[in-house]
């Protein structure tokens, strides 16, 4: 059995789930919206930034309604783009438990 394949192959299943959920249980939303978890996430992620040596705690918040991005944040408050891919397994499953049990609330993005 190829192990990496299957986790590839459920790591994409669980983001597909994640994203169409959000997009279903949200469709009827007139404005812009965000999904905000009740409880932020708190992973380690590893990427590529030439200043630091590439490892960060973010806190992730949500999911953007509109592009189904990740929503996070540093330690320090600052926004961080983190993609799905960057998560590791375990926090990746947080996320999409935390989706599928709606253990969120869905805010109005006001437009200024």
């Amino acid at each position: 059995m190829d192990y990496t394949k299957e986790i590839t192959i459920l790591r994409d299943k669980m983001h597909q789930e994640i994203i169409a959920t959000v997009i279903i249980d949200n469709r009827l939303e007139p404005d812009e919206y965000e999904v905000q978890f009740k409880q932020p996430i708190k992973c380690t992620v590893s990427y590529y930034r030439p200043s630091v040596n590439g490892i960060e705690d973010v806190l992730i918040t949500g999911i953007c309604g509109n592009s189904c991005e990740l929503i996070a944040a540093n330690e320090d408050g600052e926004n961080r783009f983190v993609y799905y891919s960057d998560l590791k397994m375990e926090d990746l499953a947080i996320v999409h438990r935390s989706i599928m049990t709606k253990n969120y609330i869905t805010k109005q993005l006001e437009l200024c």
